[in-house]
């Protein structure tokens, strides 16, 4: 007898069942399918189906369930296929496969289900309030093909509270056509219950559906109301032929992660998915789609939303039911908008619609578009296409966080094909359909997108941009907004808060690329196109790109203005290069506004002053008078300006350079403060004295608080205001009327003398290095007689320790070769002489190698160790900033003999430079060298556990700071620096128990021969030096075993310099 072809395994053994279904010479294609229903049907009990061939179904379904059968089936298919038969009145004889019943706990396995074709739903597998899961494997899957209804779910119908569960499963060529147009919703699956609170569950992993489609909504997949969770699972080719969502529709939740959507279309809305649809009879209900990790690639529709549209919603008997679509890290969109043959055909939203309600409610609520990616792995949207919104189209909310728009707005593959308006974002409100238009973005890029206005975004309401950036966008011209199209009634508002932000780059203006314009059409609220620019506090927004408005009086560019909620923005807004703000209003309340050129702040504006600083220092002066249609003072404001003292002339406000200029009214005036001034020129005498303003409206209104200095390249000098108020201007020989500034000079300019104070920093550096060259010097110096003595005669006999209470070991460190390491840090103020007082912290550390101790002869005995040293320091003085990082090379020599002891120490280094101050930074290399000499005496007392020890160390150091020109032009060149220092000094020492060895020291220290001798332009600079000072503080030794000596030393200055000096370091003995 040949082998079965079909095995039934039932939980309890069916003889009957097994006798007619594996009997010999079944012809399944005749009866088999038949027979097997009818088994199975007469079975009440679970069962383990194995089929070993494909199977055609007589067009009757396997019914499961409660009844006929309450327990669990599982269908093991081995990669076969069951076909459903045909029926010449699939109305009434409908040709499906599995009727998944109430109850029901249905397992498929590896198996193929093609051919099914009914009127209602579900044409291969109806699950109604039951468990059915279906598994295939990576390899093989199982499949569900071909399927078609004219009702809905071309393959699977879910309802009533069903479980679906779908793992390595293939969708291909399933339809649901519907009838008369009122259902065909999912191609392959169909997924709802009549209520909320019994949603069908549908789980899909690692799946492929390709080629289906639906005559109205969700080619592939339609949730109506229920829960469906995607994983890894691919859509490709879905299609609807008159509605909406290409692959999938949602109305109630969906999750998907890690999956991707290409080439499906729509011949509405939502190539891929369409998330919240109305639909007539039914009660709505919240949809949220959550979308992780996912690719979207060209997907199409004809009107809206080429890879999704989220739709909006109403409130009905007072609730309110809101459309939320959450994308998440990882999700990626490309080349949506286009359709097979690389055209355009999306009319808005490229990528993502997120719609206003189109269909009557009691009231509409916008649908919410939530973007969030991370700093690592931002949402991207590259190459995107639409008629507008190339990108995405927004009517409703939409919130954006670390995402990038790149590319979006233009088909390469078609000439002169691009987006219309917004090439990455068109934003707007519906007033009809009560829809917000609200776009807010976070720390957001939009790079290189095109279209013919609104190169980047399109706005036409309410658009917040913060710490994103515009770089390479562009529109047909500087009018269009190759970044930012700003329409009438709208309000754009980019913000630096946690970062700099940049509208265009350096190549931004050449190429006419990264510009914002204001369009507005009227003066009222609802017709003003308003940008508005706001810093936090050491935040900048960096405008590299022509910023226009239609006029004066339309459109209005607004820095840093308050928050309704009290927030304050101090930061900066710079508009760089050539870049300038042109034909609006300009209105500053707090902050910086600063501008590159005079020319920048263009003539067209009208300048509102409410607060702030205006920052005009950049250079320039006398050629550009600042000029606009209009000056209104309406704040306490500040200015910074360029002053010409060569040719007494500067930043000015001169009365024939404005159409108006007010201050306030009647009963209130303010303020016009001068806040800072510089000046890039000398003048020619001690004095000069020049106009700043002759309008009327602010004479007596203008101070100098904070500009009492003036920095020159060279020299510096004090300023003091004139004002001139005489009832007939210049009447009698006198000068006209006006606030007028008189500069007396008073000593060099601090930028100048940054290179003499370098050198004096350099010098104090190779003095730290003296100090820590004797150090190991000092380790032996700290020894009692005993110690030493025991440490001489170790060759010739055993010292025992014989002076009670005093640590005396037989075997010291300092006896062999050894290495060490020393760290130091200052911590100081440092008035020079001559000069500012200059905040000094200085910091190295020196690692080097050291002999063991040898007999010299004639009772002298002594070392020799060499070192390199790492050593940097900054220094800060009146707005001055000096970095200095460098390294030494060096050797030390020491010698000992009773209680008197000697070393010289000698070295050569070097460091780099940078000097940062008002007129930009300079550079330059400083070469250190020199030597330096100590001895000391120890006197003992009380069993020389108690011993004084006076010092005397002497140093020359050869400083050349070498010659530089600096940013304001100068040249300076330099003397060597020549110092010697002579440094006196006691110290106190205990000697302890167990190796303990504190003290205190004291030391006065006196410079000589240290005056900088510098020169600007062939002029002598002052000479600055650092004067006498004494320094006492404590310290602390110890040496461990025969290896380790440690120490740790503060010591306190005051005088020449005032802080503090802390060192600490050790020593390691080699060998044996």
């Amino acid at each position: 007898m040949r082998k079965t072809k079909i095995k039934v395994i039932k939980k309890y053994a069916v003889l009957s069942l097994a006798a007619l279904l594996f009997s010999a010479n079944i012809s399944f294609a005749e009866q088999t399918w038949e027979q097997f229903t009818q088994q199975a049907g007469s079975s009440d009990t679970a069962g383990n189906m194995q089929i070993q061939n494909d199977l055609t179904t007589n067009g009757s379904a396997l019914n499961l369930g409660a009844p006929p059968v309450p327990g669990g089936f599982v269908i093991n298919g081995n990669n076969h296929t069951i076909t459903a038969g045909t029926t010449a009145d699939p109305q009434n004889n409908p040709s499906f496969i599995i009727n998944n019943q109430p109850n029901a706990q249905t397992t498929v396995n590896n198996t193929n289900f093609t051919g099914g074709n009914i009127v209602g739903n579900g044409a291969a597998i109806q699950n109604d309030n039951a468990t059915l899961t279906v598994n295939g494997s990576s390899s093989q899957k199982s499949t569900f093909s071909n399927n078609t209804t004219r009702g809905s779910g071309g393959a699977i119908s879910n309802t009533n509270g069903g479980i679906v569960k779908l793992d390595n499963t293939a969708f291909t060529g399933n339809t649901a056509n519907g009838s008369g147009g009122s259902e065909g919703y999912g191609g392959a699956i169909y997924n709802n219950s009549s209520a909320a609170a019994d949603a069908a569950s549908l789980v899909i992993s690692n799946s492929v559906f390709s080629n289906n489609n639906a005559n109205n909504y969700g080619g592939a997949v339609a949730n109506y109301t229920g829960k469906v969770d995607i994983q890894s699972t691919s859509f490709t080719n879905n299609h609807t032929i008159a509605g909406d969502g290409g692959a999938i529709v949602n109305r109630h939740t969906m999750n998907i992660a890690g999956s991707s959507f290409s080439e499906n279309s729509s011949q509405r809305s939502g190539g891929a998915i369409i998330n919240g649809l109305s639909v007539s009879g039914v009660n709505p209900q919240n949809a949220v789609l959550s979308i992780e990790n996912t690719d979207f690639s060209n997907n199409y529709a004809v009107t809206a939303g080429g890879a999704i549209f989220n739709s909006g919603n109403v409130v009905q008997d007072g609730v309110a039911y809101t459309n939320v679509l959450n994308i998440y890290q990882g999700t990626t969109f490309n080349n949506n908008g286009y359709d097979s043959a690389g055209n355009r055909i999306t009319q808005s939203g490229g990528a993502i619609l997120n719609n206003y309600r189109s269909t009557a409610g009691d009231e509409y609520t916008d649908p919410v578009l939530n973007i969030t990616g991370t700093e690592n792995n931002k949402v991207q949207f590259n190459n995107n296409i639409a008629g507008r919104g190339g990108a995405i189209t927004n009517y409703g909310e939409a919130n954006i966080t670390n995402a990038v728009f790149n590319g979006n707005g233009q088909n390469e593959n078609v000439a002169n094909e691009k987006t219309v308006l917004g090439g990455a974002i068109y934003n707007e409100s519906v007033t009809a359909q009560q829809s917000k238009g609200v776009l807010n973005v976070t720390n957001t890029d939009f790079v290189n997108n095109v279209a013919n206005t609104g190169g980047a975004v399109y706005n036409l309401n309410d658009a917040t941009f913060t710490d994103s950036n515009f770089v390479g966008n562009k529109a047909n011209d500087v009018y269009s907004g190759g970044a930012i199209y700003s329409g009438s009634g709208s309000n754009t508002t980019i913000i630096a808060k946690n970062k700099d932000v940049y509208i265009g780059d350096a190549n931004s203006l050449a190429n006419g690329m990264d510009t914002i314009y204001l369009n507005g059409t009227g003066t009222n609220s609802d017709q003003k196109a308003t940008g508005n620019f706001l810093a936090y506090s050491n935040k900048t927004i960096n405008i590299n790109s022509t910023v226009s408005g239609s006029s004066s009086d339309n459109s209005e560019v607004v820095i840093n203005k308050a928050g309704s909620d009290g927030t304050a923005y101090t930061g900066k807004v710079s508009v760089n290069g050539d870049a300038k703000i042109e034909n609006t209003t300009i209105s500053l309340y707090d902050g910086q506004l600063a501008f590159a050129h005079d020319r920048n702040l263009d003539a067209s504006n009208k300048l509102n002053l409410y607060g702030g600083t205006l920052n005009l220092l950049n250079n320039e002066f006398g050629s550009y008078q600042l000029r606009a249609q209009e000056l209104n003072l309406k704040g306490n404001t500040n200015i910074m300006l360029d002053v010409d003292l060569k040719n007494q002339k500067m930043d000015s406000i001169l009365k024939d350079n404005f159409g108006s200029i007010t201050n306030g009214d009647v009963d209130n005036k303010y303020t016009l403060n001068v806040s800072q001034m510089k000046s890039i020129t000398e003048a020619q005498g001690d004095s000069a004295r020049i106009l700043f303003t002759d309008a009327p409206e602010l004479i007596g209104h203008v101070t100098n608080k904070g500009a009492g200095i003036v920095e020159a390249p060279i020299n510096k000098y004090k300023v003091t205001q004139e004002t001139i108020n005489n009832p007939v201007s210049g009447g009698g020989g006198a000068p006209d009327n006006g606030e007028y500034f008189v500069f007396d000079k008073i000593g060099n300019s601090d930028s100048i003398i940054s290179g003499p104070v370098a050198a004096q920093a350099a010098f104090l550096i190779q003095d730290n290095l003296y100090r820590q060259s004797f150090a190991n010097m000092d380790f032996v110096t700290l020894m009692t007689p005993e110690q030493r003595m025991a440490w001489k005669m170790r060759n010739k006999y055993a010292n025992a320790g014989y002076h009670t209470g005093v640590y005396a070991p037989n075997v010291i460190p300092e006896e062999r070769d050894g290495f060490y390491v020393r760290p130091f840090t200052n911590f100081e103020n440092v008035p020079l002489k001559g000069g500012p007082r200059v905040s000094n912290v200085s910091y190295g550390t020196l690692i080097g190698g050291e002999s063991d101790i040898v007999e010299l002869g004639h009772g002298w005995d002594g070392n020799f160790s060499f070192f390199g040293a790492y050593h940097g320091s900054h220094q800060a003085y009146n707005g001055v900033s000096i970095w200095q990082n460098g390294g030494t090379f060096g050797g030390v020599a020491t010698a000992y003999k009773g209680n008197f002891w000697t070393g010289v120490t000698a070295n050569v280094g070097a460091s780099a430079a940078e000097s940062h101050h008002a007129f930009g930074s300079d550079q330059f290399p400083i070469l250190m060298t020199g030597a330096a000499w100590k001895s000391g005496y120890n006197w003992g007392l009380f069993n020389n556990k108690f011993i004084i020890q006076p010092s005397y160390m002497m140093s020359y150091t050869f400083v050349n700071v070498f010659d530089y020109t600096n940013a304001a032009g100068v040249k300076v060149t330099q003397d060597p620096l020549n110092a010697i220092e002579i440094i006196p000094g006691l110290r106190l020492i205990g000697n302890l128990k167990n190796g303990w060895q504190p003290y205190l020291g004291v030391n006065m220290t006196w410079n000589i021969m240290d005056k900088t001798k510098f020169y600007a332009n062939e002029v002598p600079l002052a000479q600055l030096s650092v004067k006498p000072y004494i320094e006492y503080g404590v310290g602390l030794q110890k040496r461990y075993g025969d290896r380790f000596t440690g120490f740790g030393q503060a010591m306190l200055r005051n005088g020449g310099r005032n802080g503090i000096a802390l060192t600490m370091g050790f020593r390691w003995a080699l060998g044996n």
